[in-house]
């Protein structure tokens, strides 16, 4: 069951129906940070261990999370890739 939305806009918890306010998940690579992107299909590699990403859809991930309970609510809905 996915967070609704109110006719205001406000994201409302699936669980508790208290407002969850948007953020995103970081990741954090040895010397820089990013955000969090949902990329289609099964991972692959290249030589040296890196994952190929060039190619392949990518969308942009947006968490929401409950103020109250802590619950998180992922949506994968804006394109990233060119």
């Amino acid at each position: 069951m996915a967070a609704d939305v109110t006719p205001a806009g406000e994201t409302k918890c699936p669980k508790c129906g208290s407002p969850m306010e948007r953020g995103i998940l970081m990741t954090r690579q040895p010397s820089e940070y990013g955000t969090t992107v949902w990329m289609a299909g099964e991972p692959e590699y290249g030589m040296f261990g890196n994952l190929k990403y060039r190619g392949k859809k990518q969308f942009r991930v947006d968490v929401f999370r409950c103020t109250i309970c802590g619950r998180l609510e992922s949506f994968a809905t804006r394109r990233t890739d060119d």
